[in-house]
């Protein structure tokens, strides 16, 4: 189960102590300070018990703070693992901002371009 809402002071002990029933509890921290970024993850042993944790404690408060709960999404393990899941930077499309190229570019690759403007020459006599 997913919380957010805690407060800085709030450990792993303090948070798997507001649950009853509880198998375990992590307060996501940062990895530069240590310090607590206000959300984290309770685990409970079944769906029951997880479902009946957050109709008690929803709103409830833990550690002065006034907590809001949702259920968390399981991760997908396939993914490889490490930072960032495999994206490429954080600008939305990455590569040279120029889009998905057109279908007539896709034909014409290759090929030798037919001329379509008006010729000019220039001279000295004009």
């Amino acid at each position: 189960m997913f919380v957010k809402g805690l407060s800085w002071d709030t450990t792993n002990d303090s948070l798997q102590a507001a649950f009853s029933g509880a198998t375990g509890a992590r307060v996501i921290t940062d990895r530069d300070t240590g310090n607590s970024k206000g959300f984290g993850y309770i685990d409970f042993p079944d769906v029951s018990t997880a479902e009946a944790a957050m109709k008690k404690m929803q709103g409830a408060s833990v550690d002065g703070r006034n907590i809001t709960l949702d259920f968390a999404t399981p991760r997908d393990n396939s993914s490889g693992g490490g930072r960032g899941g495999g994206g490429r930077g954080g600008r939305g499309r990455g590569g040279r901002g120029r889009g998905a190229p057109s279908p007539g570019a896709a034909a014409n690759k290759g090929t030798i371009q037919n001329f379509a403007g008006k010729k000019m020459t220039f001279s000295d006599s004009d």
